[in-house]
């Protein structure tokens, strides 16, 4: 294992000003959809839909949806969620690998192409712009015809009642960023499965631009949200100062602030956690160890040692983690790597490399995020 200390390149500033052009490259962008438990009689006419995001919150997750009034438009509905995600969500994600423009990694961990960023421009639309413009511009298809199946979901459950089924009911066409609804499906669906509808579709399409290559993180994120699960911001709580750190793995799969937290401990809060870019604020705790140093408190560990913990957090597919700390042979010179558990896949340590000084975060009046050195 490497030596922790050995961080010596000079920091870069990282500017959260929209969505990298690596990430909407190299990411799972490719056309989605969306899907519906739809019934239908003897003559195989629709007598009733619910879109599977919100038939997985009831059956799977077993959720108890949050109610609403029958007669409240679900723009309305829309609406309030859209704002929900774009409060928790940044207006832009480090990129899905840490790379610079040559193409090769960056120890800072924040190289990112500032020029090819796309922010407050034409492609950039917060998850209420997309709702709105998904519902003003869709297109519905009439008669009996089918949407083929997308291919980019796998339901955690299914109908049993007879002559249910899951149907594709929406294809988004990433190219023009068309889409298309099946009408007699829509014309089946409560306002809170329209709403439903309209938020998956834009945050989809957000998550696919991230690296996401199948719907199954963004079904869960809207079962819950519907089900009442709360989200904060993923910076919420930061303090003013604090240390930069990711793995020194080729896709640097785990990316977080770090900062104390009590006599002895820190806490890392996640921008990616085990390849994932964060939807909404994740933190995990773990004794100071090598990090002690960054912030004038006295080293907490002498032995080599691992520490299991969980993370309570109902959108998180891996919550279980662990931090193993170790004294290099020779240099006493303590390491620390992290990894996402798993019942099976065995150990997938990584090790964790930080910027040598601590940073800061700075929020424009744009919504724009910067983090830098501290002054």
């Amino acid at each position: 294992m490497k030596q922790f200390s050995k961080v010596i390149v000079p920091f870069l500033v990282m500017t959260l000003i929209g969505l990298s052009a690596q990430a909407f490259q190299h990411g799972g962008v490719g056309d989605g959809g969306g899907q519906a438990v739809v019934c239908r009689n003897d003559n195989g006419e629709v007598t009733s839909a619910e879109l599977l995001d919100l038939f997985e919150a009831e059956f799977y997750f077993l959720l108890k949806l949050k109610p609403e009034a029958k007669s409240r438009p679900y723009m309305d509905i829309a609406r309030d969620y859209a704002s929900v995600l774009d409060k928790a969500i940044p207006s832009a994600f480090p990129t899905s690998q840490w790379k610079n423009t040559s193409g090769t990694f960056s120890q800072s961990g924040y190289d990112v192409n500032i020029g090819m960023l796309f922010a407050h421009s034409n492609n950039y639309q917060s998850i209420s712009d997309q709702v709105h413009r998904i519902d003003s511009e869709k297109l519905l298809i009439p008669g009996d015809a089918k949407i083929p199946p997308v291919g980019d979901s796998d339901p955690r459950i299914l109908p049993s009642k007879k002559n249910c089924s899951i149907e594709q009911l929406a294809v988004y066409t990433d190219g023009n960023r068309q889409v298309r609804f099946i009408e007699s499906i829509w014309n089946k669906l409560n306002n809170v499965n329209r709403a439903a509808l309209l938020i998956h579709e834009a945050l989809y399409r957000s998550v696919r631009e991230m690296g996401d290559k199948n719907s199954d993180r963004t079904r869960k994120m809207v079962a819950h949200i519907f089900g009442g699960t709360k989200l904060e911001w993923i910076f919420e709580g930061v303090p003013q100062k604090f240390l930069t750190c990711w793995t020194n793995d080729a896709e640097a799969s785990f990316r977080f602030v770090l900062y104390p937290h009590g006599k002895n401990w820190v806490t890392a809060q996640f921008l990616v956690y085990n390849g994932e870019i964060v939807l909404s604020k994740r933190v995990a705790t773990f004794p100071a160890g090598p990090f002690a140093n960054y912030f004038g408190m006295a080293a907490s560990l002498e032995n080599n040692m691992t520490m299991f913990n969980r993370i309570e957090d109902p959108l998180l597919d891996l919550p279980n983690y662990s931090v193993s700390f170790s004294i290099g042979p020779g240099s006493g010179k303590m390491s620390a790597s992290i990894e996402a558990l798993s019942i099976v896949g065995g150990q997938n340590e990584k090790e964790i490399v930080c910027n040598p000084a601590l940073s800061q975060l700075n929020q424009d009046p744009d919504g724009s995020v910067e983090i830098g050195p501290a002054k």
